[in-house]
């Protein structure tokens, strides 16, 4: 079977727009909006404020390049920033569709990237 590895720091960022995806269907957003999270600017100010803006970037393009999201490119930074169904299909086999699991990978990632 073809694995696909990731960063620590692309399985938190992908754990955390996920469970983001997964609330917003939860409140009846449809599935395309529920997919789309902007730019890696946006994902700072909404969720990372932590990380510099261009470790984000940086972050999404190795996602990007996994097949997991698809972003367009403006001023080398990503835009229009999408979760592809490659992705819903890897957290849904990895968590099972357990909202607890989710939370669970995503604390102790935060624990092994910020201490």
């Amino acid at each position: 079977m073809n694995e696909t590895l990731l960063t620590k720091d692309a399985e938190y960022l992908f754990c955390v727009l996920y469970r983001e995806y997964k609330d917003r269907r939860a409140n009846g957003i449809n599935k395309a909006t529920a997919k789309f999270f902007g730019g890696s600017e946006d994902i700072y100010n909404s969720f990372f404020a932590e990380w510099n803006v261009e470790d984000i970037d940086e972050t999404c393009r190795e996602l990007d390049r996994c097949g997991f999201i698809t972003c367009n490119y403006a001023d080398d930074m990503a835009q229009d920033l999408f979760i592809e169904d490659k992705g819903i299909v890897y957290m849904e086999n990895r968590f099972k569709n357990t909202t607890k699991e989710l939370i669970d990978a995503i604390s102790k990632l935060r624990s092994l990237l910020f201490g």
